[in-house]
């Protein structure tokens, strides 16, 4: 039992490796700029910087040509520093967290990035709790209550595309049956149609659900 739960952990934390990733990249891409692995790229605190730079569009002072480790501690120090001053908790994490590589809280870090910037609307609000709220609006006859088991016909992302933008797809003549196609023509329809990043693979949303990768995967439709 204790085996197939580390390699549930594992799988979980390789979902929200590769999603968080897609997604610190659709914005990186304003500066040409790429993350290759989360867990090592934002070691000197430039992609970071950069990253906060441009979801927040606000300057960050730092060492744009740090080599020795102070100097890089410098800026990932002064990325959170600047997340405090925008009202963001970052509990249990320093910078040298993310200068040696702790893949958990680098993950931490960036779902509250993501939280912040991207899919809480109201201060104070249960963001979980808005973007179901919406979702449901969109497709109330799919009784969407997660963001995980309720995905995984692959049916859902493509009523959700379809119900933002009508016309895309044929729905119900248009599944397959077969989850993974289903969930691949929706998110197909909506990167093609709609501009959604395909943060998730389709075998990820119907193979291994992972809440933290779902969310802001479906925050884009909003």
């Amino acid at each position: 039992v204790n085996g197939a739960r580390v390699m549930q952990d594992q799988t979980w934390v390789r979902v929200q490796q590769k999603t968080f990733t897609r997604w610190c990249n659709t914005y990186l891409v304003e500066r040409m700029l790429k993350i290759d692995d989360i867990q090592k790229d934002l070691h000197d605190g430039i992609m970071l910087v950069n990253l906060l730079e441009i979801i927040s569009s606000k300057p960050i002072r730092h060492n744009k040509r740090c080599r020795m480790p102070a100097q890089k501690l410098e800026n990932i120090n002064a990325c959170l520093a600047f997340l405090k001053g925008e009202g963001i908790r970052t509990v249990n994490i320093g910078g040298e967290d993310i200068m040696n590589g702790n893949l958990k809280l680098i993950l931490g870090l960036i779902w509250t990035i993501i939280l912040r910037y991207q899919i809480q609307i109201s201060e104070g609000a249960s963001a979980k709790q808005e973007l179901l709220e919406w979702v449901r609006s969109k497709i109330p006859e799919y009784n969407i209550n997660n963001f995980k088991k309720d995905w995984v016909s692959g049916k859902a992302i493509c009523a959700l595309a379809e119900a933002v933008l009508p016309g895309q797809m044929n729905l119900p003549g248009d599944f397959s049956g077969n989850p993974v196609s289903d969930a691949n023509m929706g998110m197909k329809k909506a990167k093609e149609n709609m501009y959604v990043p395909a943060l998730l693979d389709a075998a990820a949303i119907v193979y291994n659900p992972v809440e933290l990768a779902g969310m802001p995967s479906i925050s884009y439709f909003r």
